[in-house]
């Protein structure tokens, strides 16, 4: 039987790698078909999209009847099965307050290398790779066409290339050191996706609130103004890599690595626990640029860190994140089938 549970996972390792490659080389072929000069029309509606705002954005949507039932299914439905299941989560931390059952330990998991590793291996893949690939750039095409930055496309190529080594790395570490034994992991990945949209949506709401209270308009992120106003190819690249690539390089990395190594650095027990899951999610919100998307991705980090901790599967944070960045796709589509 480990044999055999070897043999698959050398076959997905293998598997991933690939859908590096494969990644790779559509992002590549993607960064040379867009045009060196847009035509005049281009940069018009470059300019006109680029100070498109989430309320904008709203508005096409909830425009069409049809699409708006949509976006309402996908936003408030895993929202109602996640308070459902929170509640079911107190009552069952209640019953062990109240030593009605015994607690259900956390299962520590395998060690994966010094605190030291965790963060050299993490910085490599997060800054260094793109500060690599931005100097790279600017030396072939020039300082004039260096000021835009390299092309989106090239960017995802390099990151995940680097993020799905590092992520494979953490996936042999784990299985070579022993995994514990998680039933129905599909199950709790999306009962946590549940659970996260039950803190995501309400923060989605406090923070377009405070910004609009604050005077600043909620702008969307970059990669989702390119997906919704860009090409066919580069919505489906952006989209195949914010689904299958990014969910499962980030989950290794944060939850898999750099969550269990900073959490036993200071210490273990509940005190560290709650330092490195607070800790990691809010490097993990900051890195994604997004003043709009801080808060969000701070609760569904912090619910993804709870999960890894009483589960020890790094499939089911993966399909919890997974299924969140799928479901943000839907109206992001909706959108580009025109709203």
């Amino acid at each position: 039987m480990r044999s055999l549970r070897g043999d698959v996972a050398r076959v997905g390792l293998v598997l991933l790698v690939l859908l590096g490659v494969l990644f790779a080389s559509a992002s590549f072929a993607v960064a040379e078909e867009e045009p060196a000069s847009p035509p005049p029309a281009e940069e018009s509606s470059e300019k006109k999209t680029a100070d498109v705002t989430l309320d904008e954005l709203e508005q096409r949507l909830t425009a069409n009847p049809s699409t708006s039932l949509i976006v309402l299914l996908v936003r408030f439905l895993p929202l109602g099965i996640g308070v459902v299941l929170l509640i079911f989560v107190y009552l069952d931390a209640d019953k062990r307050r109240g030593g009605i059952k015994p607690p259900r330990l956390p299962t520590p998991p395998p060690s994966l290398g010094s605190l030291g590793f965790a963060l050299i291996a993490s910085a490599v893949v997060m800054i260094l790779i793109p500060v690599i690939v931005t100097i790279v750039w600017a030396q072939a095409v020039g300082p004039e066409e260096a000021r835009k930055g390299p092309p989106m496309a090239l960017s995802m190529a390099a990151l995940g290339v680097g993020g799905l080594a590092l992520a494979c790395l953490v996936v042999l570490r784990r299985a070579r050191a022993g995994r514990a034994a998680s039933r129905h992991r599909l199950i709790k990945g999306l009962g946590a996706f549940c659970i996260a949209s039950a803190l995501v949506i309400p923060a989605s709401f406090v923070t377009l609130l405070l910004m609009e209270v604050l005077g600043e308009p909620a702008a969307p992120q970059d990669l989702v103004k390119q997906a919704i106003f860009d090409t066919e190819d580069t919505f489906w690249l952006i989209a195949t890599y914010g689904v299958l690539v990014a969910p499962f390089m980030e989950e290794a990395i944060f939850r898999a690595l750099l969550y269990p190594s900073l959490r036993d650095a200071l210490g273990g027990g509940r005190k560290g626990i709650f330092q490195s899951a607070v800790l990691t999610s809010a490097v993990f919100a900051v890195i994604h640029g997004s003043l709009t998307a801080l808060l969000p991705l701070f609760c569904l980090a912090m619910v993804l860190a709870y999960v890894m901790e009483r589960t020890n599967s790094l499939f089911a944070v993966t399909v919890a994140h997974m299924a969140n960045n799928l479901l943000s796709f839907v109206p992001i589509y909706l959108l580009r089938q025109g709203g």
